[in-house]
């Protein structure tokens, strides 16, 4: 029986659940990967924002977050975290 007493409820498969979850997301959420290098870079090497993007991103409009989602997506970005010891290439650098 699940928390909602019906064994055939979307609450009682996980793999369910987790699409739903992936499905919520907006575009316009933080393309973040946690692989943040705007201290030095003008450009973030994990999701290629500039710095002003990542200051301002929840001032943003919905409008100018699409549009930096879709530049970012563009030059192949977000970059997940490379593997230990490597760092994760400047944009327009050879991988």
């Amino acid at each position: 029986m699940t928390v909602s007493g019906h064994a055939d409820s979307p609450a009682a498969d996980p793999s369910t659940a987790a699409q739903a979850d992936s499905r919520s997301l907006s575009p316009t959420d933080s393309p973040c990967v946690a692989l943040c290098s705007t201290l030095y870079d003008d450009v973030c090497r994990g999701c290629g924002r500039t710095v002003f993007e990542v200051a301002n991103w929840v001032f943003l409009e919905e409008a100018e977050k699409r549009e930096v989602w879709d530049r970012i997506r563009s030059q192949g970005f977000p970059r997940r975290r490379p593997a230990a010891g490597r760092q994760a290439p400047r944009p327009g650098e050879e991988k």
